[in-house]
């Protein structure tokens, strides 16, 4: 469950910012093939999740709110 909820999170990021999956995988954990492995159903730990969270939460700038766009 908490993997999904994860992965929502990356889905989310990704969308709003247009970002690649595999720039994300390699600028957050150094592997490209990170959101990929994780929506294949790889296991991830908690220390791994809040990583990428914090990651996620200083590059926020690079997403684009809906407002901002239209």
């Amino acid at each position: 469950m908490l993997r999904e909820q994860f992965l929502k999170e990356i889905e989310a990021f990704l969308a709003a910012s247009g970002m690649p999956k595999t720039t994300l995988g390699k600028q957050a954990m150094g592997d490209a093939s990170f959101v990929s492995r994780l929506r294949e159903g790889r296991d991830v730990k908690v220390g791994t999740i809040e990583h990428v969270r914090r990651w996620m939460h200083m590059n926020r700038h690079l997403c684009v709110t809906q407002a901002a766009a239209e």
